[in-house]
């Protein structure tokens, strides 16, 4: 029986994303490393504007380790991807400009 933590192995946080940037885009992106299930990108509950942030899950977790080696740049910009971080690490990576290394 799978659980909800086996289903989100393949998911990975992405920050940095544009604004102009859809969860199409992303899903059109990161499909060249497999197959995207789902992309998110968080939005402004206030103005419905993006937040420059987001996740994508993958069907096959193997390609993540990929997709976190490689620098990518959506749309004019460099996005980071890091595997799911919890919310408050969430918080101090756009405070602090934390990287996803630790």
């Amino acid at each position: 029986m799978e659980t909800e933590m086996d289903t989100d192995k393949g998911k990975i946080f992405i920050g940095g994303i544009s604004w102009e940037t859809s969860e199409e885009k992303l899903k059109e992106y990161f499909g060249l490393y497999g197959d995207v299930l789902q992309t998110n990108i968080l939005k402004d509950k206030t103005t419905n504007r993006p937040r420059g942030f987001g996740f994508v899950l993958f069907a096959d977790p193997s390609v993540v380790d990929a997709v976190l080696r490689d620098q990518h740049t959506i749309d004019g910009r460099m996005v980071r991807g890091c595997l799911e971080l919890s919310d408050i690490s969430i918080f101090l990576f756009f405070s602090l400009r934390a990287d996803c290394s630790g």
